[in-house]
């Protein structure tokens, strides 16, 4: 499959949706290293979407049809239902999900043609209400962003299909208490389509795209006491 949407909940990896299996549901449980097949998800699932986890919860948005539905999963009682809907633009595909403070942030995406957008979007998962927040400096979709000490997320590469090599190289810092965006050293491979995530206060960028058809294996690493990046050991495939 291509395009899922992934979180971590109880030490267990869910995967949701993606090419061509959009609706499936899957659990991976490491500690017995097996795959369990859960209830579908609604509205056709997801793809080029985006998950997180939330107080022993799964949130999916988006997908490649451009659903609004909020969709929530419970895995003690495994089902599925609508909590909210997302704001516009409703054309938003490979948008970023992460959580900070509490909340649930939304952020860029693109529209249909792939033309990038800036839009940030916050959800109170108490309140049940939406905020939009300081769009990022550079617009962008399919990204990689990850939240360090529960308060920065930080936002690398992505794509915009008006700029000329369609991915990018750019580094941004979202300060979620002061609500604004800092610029960062930019990565030295442009990519979008790519994960990551923070391992003892290093940010790590792998894989991904840097074309729509050049697959990229490299991986790279930014210090944010140093505030640079290191290349490290590539992966075995793109």
């Amino acid at each position: 499959r291509v395009f899922s949407s992934s979180a971590v909940l109880n030490g267990r990896i869910y995967v949701i949706g993606g090419g061509p299996y959009t609706a499936s549901t899957f659990v991976y449980d490491p500690a017995t290293n097996t795959w369990d097949r859960r209830a579908d998800s609604l509205n056709g699932g997801t793809y080029e979407g985006g998950a997180v986890s939330w107080n022993g919860r799964v949130y999916i948005a988006y997908d490649g049809g451009f659903s609004r539905a909020g969709r929530v999963y419970d895995p003690a009682t495994d089902t599925w239902e609508t909590e909210t809907t997302y704001p516009e633009p409703t054309r938003r595909r490979g948008v970023t999900m992460v959580v900070a403070n509490g909340k649930m942030y939304l952020i860029g995406g693109t529209d249909a043609s792939l033309q990038a957008i800036a839009t940030v979007d916050e959800y109170d998962f108490n309140t049940k209400t939406w905020r939009t927040r300081a769009p990022m400096l550079t617009a962008r979709g399919f990204t990689v962003a990850a939240t360090f000490q529960d308060r920065f997320i930080y936002v690398a590469g992505g794509l915009d299909n008006a700029n000329s090599n369609y991915a990018l190289r750019a580094l941004e810092v979202f300060d979620t208490v002061t609500n604004s965006w800092t610029q960062r050293p930019s990565m030295s491979t442009a990519r979008f389509g790519a994960m990551g995530g923070f391992i003892s206060g290093r940010f790590y960028v792998v894989g991904g795209y840097g074309t729509h058809t050049e697959l990229l294996n490299g991986v790279e690493e930014f210090d944010t006491d140093a505030q640079g990046w290191t290349q490290r050991s590539s992966i075995g495939l793109a």
